[in-house]
């Protein structure tokens, strides 16, 4: 288990930590004392899924919505109905939904990741992993990738974030009701167009722990 000292603080905050999954975050919370505490703190994680599972679908949404838009450019026709073709050799469907980058190597399951081949071609990825899709389209989907990656990072920050709070504050003996809801159910507008779906910060929320101690 991780010791949430104030050296582990310094490296999360400059990245040099693998983030949290949420549900190791749970495990580390069993080290709350106070059962209230650890509840609210445990209420407070399940936002944080919610939250970034919301993201996560928008942003393989838009992903798919560039595919789909490069497909009907590749094989639309005239008449307006798309007959796809592999990416790899041309040939007509049936086709097959692959990854680029296999799921147990780190793809995700989105179609910033996936191309659309046929059988012969998926049998020849499986030996060597080969990009068929046209080159614009893989540099705005490998965009894409990383920005997932980037969400998957943040989000995971958060959870190592609240469970270092929460630590903090059960050694401060602070009680549930002096812990506030957080973060926000969905996200919230600030002046100058930012959204939010955390408030307050985590180290304001920890200062604010502090000093009601």
């Amino acid at each position: 288990m991780r010791v949430y000292d104030d050296q582990w603080l310094a490296e999360a905050q400059t990245g040099r930590r693998e983030p949290l999954p949420w549900f190791q975050a749970r495990t580390h919370l069993e080290a709350v004392q106070d059962a209230a505490l650890r509840q609210r703190a445990g209420d407070c994680i399940t936002q944080v899924q919610a939250n970034f599972f919301a993201a996560e679908r928008e942003e393989m949404h838009v992903s798919q919505q560039i595919y789909e838009r490069m497909e009907r450019r590749l094989f639309q026709k005239a008449s307006g109905r798309i007959y796809r073709r592999c990416l790899g050799c041309g040939a007509p469907e049936p086709l097959i939904t692959a990854a680029v980058l296999p799921i147990r190597q780190g793809g995700f399951k989105c179609f910033c990741n996936y191309q659309r081949i046929c059988p012969r071609c998926r049998a020849e990825q499986r030996k060597r992993r080969v990009d068929h899709r046209p080159a614009a389209l893989r540099r705005i989907m490998e965009r894409r990738f990383w920005e997932l990656q980037i969400l998957h990072r943040a989000f995971g920050r958060r959870n190592e974030m609240l469970v270092w709070v929460a630590l903090r504050a059960s050694e401060q003996g602070v009680k549930a009701e002096e812990f506030p809801l957080w973060p926000a159910r969905g996200s919230k507008k600030i002046p100058g167009g930012l959204m939010l779906d955390f408030e307050p910060s985590v180290l304001d929320l920890y200062r604010a722990i502090i000093e009601a101690a």
